[in-house]
């Protein structure tokens, strides 16, 4: 059995734990619900899926990232 996520990725200048320049949240769409996670903006997309993998266990493989 595969699982899935569609991340959406939006810049957020309003989070105070980082640099606002930096900060950028991302919105992991999981079926039945939607997941918050901070990146940087100097993370790398490869970083970012393993994070993702690490985080809720999504393969990066089977993971798609969109604007």
């Amino acid at each position: 059995m595969s699982s899935a996520a569609l991340v959406a990725i939006s810049p957020r200048s309003d989070l105070l734990a980082w640099r606002k320049d930096e900060a950028i949240l991302i919105h992991l769409a999981i079926p039945g619900s939607v997941v918050s996670m901070r990146v940087l903006e100097s993370d790398s997309i490869e970083s970012v899926k393993l994070r993702i993998q690490s985080y809720k266990g999504f393969v990066v493989k089977n993971q798609k990232l969109v604007c």
